[in-house]
């Protein structure tokens, strides 16, 4: 399902994630966090890259499910940008990551599908997290993980769903104009 050359890809999206996003976990009230750039870089790829990953996984996987070929692809301008906006103390706005599909002739229906499959993957985690950290059922330092990726992919949902030209959102909202 996944090639060499994707899997080389996740790889170096979730080092580079890592790195960019480092700065922010140290910042985090974690009683056993170390205090070197390995160790910050391990727990902010961690924190960080599962949500981004997932959230690619679910347009690969959904674009597969309707008889697409999906791959996997680190966008290195974007990552570049991340560090670039991080060195600057810029905030952080960049996409990571991207799927290709191919070979799927399909209706506007299915191609919405497949664009709201990865922000409705981040909409699941903020939900589930919130109610867990509602109801109290995760504590300690492990509270404040949840808390930033409950956090993160809220706004990782919301941006997605905003309608500018590249984004989930517009591609999404698109297949629905397209649909009637």
């Amino acid at each position: 399902m996944f090639s060499i050359y994707e899997i080389f890809e996740i790889f170096m999206t979730i080092i580079a994630l890592g790195y960019i996003f480092s700065d922010y976990v140290v910042r985090l009230p974690i009683r056993h966090l170390h205090k070197n750039l390995r160790d910050e870089i391990l727990l902010a790829s961690i924190i960080v890259s599962p949500s981004i990953i997932f959230h690619e996984f679910a347009h690969k996987f959904v674009a597969v499910y309707f008889g697409g070929a999906a791959n996997f692809h680190a966008n290195f301008y974007g990552l570049l940008l991340g560090i670039a906006m991080k060195a600057l103390g810029l905030p952080i706005i960049f996409i990571p990551a991207y799927v290709s599909v191919r070979g799927l002739y399909t209706t506007p229906i299915v191609f919405g599908l497949i664009a709201i499959s990865g922000p409705l993957v981040n909409f699941a985690i903020f939900l589930i997290l919130s109610l867990l950290l509602k109801f109290n059922k995760i504590t300690g330092d492990m509270y404040f993980y949840a808390l930033v990726i409950k956090e993160m992919n809220k706004l990782l949902f919301l941006f997605n769903m905003l309608p500018i030209p590249s984004t989930d959102g517009f591609n999404f909202y698109q297949a629905l104009l397209n649909s009637i």
